[in-house]
């Protein structure tokens, strides 16, 4: 039985559904779970150029590590299969030229040696570009341990590169990854904003990276939200990041160092997305969203709604007079419905009109006015409207090959 196991993952096939799988839970973009193919690992993912489809794949679920959330850890008994670069970049250029993907989201487990793994990863992507002249969106992870001068030659094939940073705190991280260290993360996380700096300036010899992202896990450590909040404040501050995702943990293998799951984890992760829009778009810092609490967001109402019901002072706000920091502190105004609501104010008459530039009149309603007129009552406020659902792609199994 075990050879007939390892003849199927030793195909093409085989290595493309084990290692698309091992990849699922690396974030990609709004659908970072459940295939977008049916059984092929093709995800819906959110690029510089829009949504669009990509090849998530590991480049190889052999792993000299032992983290005890993975499933790849090197104690547990599960078939190991690699890629070779070429084989890996001749799939995903076919799967490009008969349109089924648009890009290729890359990551990997360390394979002995971190800086070796990183180095074929690489490779993978300099045959796509230079050989087979692929154009589409190309995500590199970097792997920890590996050499940081290769964060260097990563930023010349890919578009987007990233580390994830797993959890807020370091003593976390020790628990539950004692061969990862932050410390580590930072200074690759600093060389990637230089390099896209340069980049972006003008200077330098950068042909695609135009930005880094991050990924945390929520619930595999005993971190609070605040933490979770002041780390990404930080990194889209200091170093310019484009999005910190948000992972909720699953305890998909069995390690007492890990906590039991929570069944509010998916509330308290969306909470989180939520409180991280207020810090990039609204101008909210963390301790705004945090003050008087035990630094845990409430789950039953939305950040920006709790905020405004703790600072009554500030409200209601004249909607006909007000600028647009003060506009995007009312709930159910962002920043698209700021802007309408400025352009289009000498043209507004009633509370149809305001509904008709964007604003949620009952998020809104109970902390505005319109030329002085109450717009609701405080007891129609409630926590916000319901997550929404993304559908997946469908297709044929393996109908390219």
């Amino acid at each position: 039985m075990a050879e007939v196991l390892k003849k199927r993952y030793e195909s093409l096939e085989g290595k493309m559904l084990l290692l698309g799988m091992a990849a699922r839970f690396d974030a990609c973009g709004p659908c970072a779970e459940g295939m977008s193919l049916k059984h092929l690992p093709v995800y819906p993912a959110k690029t510089p150029g829009g949504v669009m489809p990509v090849l998530k794949v590991l480049f190889t679920n052999a792993c000299s590590h032992d983290c005890a959330y993975c499933t790849n850890r090197w104690r547990l008994n599960v078939p190991r299969v690699s890629f070779q670069p070429a084989e890996l970049a001749l799939l995903t250029a076919g799967l490009y030229r008969r349109g089924v993907v648009k890009g290729l989201f890359l990551s990997s487990a360390v394979h002995s040696n971190p800086t070796r793994t990183m180095e074929r990863m690489i490779e993978t992507a300099w045959l796509l570009r230079k050989r087979w002249n692929f154009t589409g969106y190309i995500h590199l992870k970097i792997l920890p341990g590996a050499h940081v001068s290769l964060v260097d030659a990563a930023v010349r094939y890919a578009d987007r590169v990233s580390i994830n940073l797993e959890c807020p705190d370091e003593e976390g991280l020790r628990r539950i990854a004692p061969a990862k260290s932050h410390a580590y993360m930072f200074q690759v996380m600093r060389r990637l904003a230089r390099l896209i700096g340069e980049r972006q300036g003008g200077g330098g010899s950068l042909v695609y990276a135009t930005g880094q992202t991050t990924q945390v896990m929520v619930g595999a450590t005993y971190a609070r939200d605040v933490e979770y909040i002041k780390m990404a404040y930080r990194l889209y501050r200091e170093l310019g990041l484009k999005r910190v995702y948000y992972s909720p943990f699953r305890r998909v293998v069995e390690d007492a160092c890990l906590p039991r799951e929570q069944p509010d984890l998916p509330v308290r992760v969306r909470r989180l997305y939520q409180a991280d829009s207020l810090i990039r778009h609204y101008g909210f810092r963390p301790e705004e969203l945090f003050s008087g609490v035990k630094e845990n967001l409430p789950l039953s109402i939305d950040p920006k709604t709790w905020w405004a019901l703790r600072n009554p002072d500030f409200f209601p706000v004249e909607l006909s007079r007000a600028g647009k920091e003060e506009l995007l502190r009312v709930p159910g105004i962002g920043p698209a419905t700021a802007s309408k609501l400025l352009s289009h104010r000498n043209f507004i008459r009633n509370a149809e009109d305001l509904k008709c530039v964007g604003v949620d009149l009952k998020r809104a309603g109970p902390f505005s006015t319109w030329k002085g007129k109450p717009l609701a009552s405080r007891e129609s406020v409630t926590g916000g409207t319901p997550a929404r659902k993304n559908k997946p792609y469908q297709g044929e199994l393996f109908s390219f090959l």
